[in-house]
């Protein structure tokens, strides 16, 4: 069994418009997170 390192097998990049949409549903379980993630995580953009 081979083990999966998290650190080393992932990579980050910026949240983008393009990003939320291949993620389109963004479900983690929590409805607040979920909606802020969906609705109003571009609202705080710099």
């Amino acid at each position: 069994m081979t083990k999966f390192i998290f650190v080393e097998n992932t990579f980050m990049v910026p949240y983008t418009k393009g990003v939320a949409d291949y993620c389109d549903p963004f479900l983690c379980g929590d409805d607040d997170l979920d909606d802020f993630f969906r609705y109003d995580v571009f609202l705080y953009e710099a």
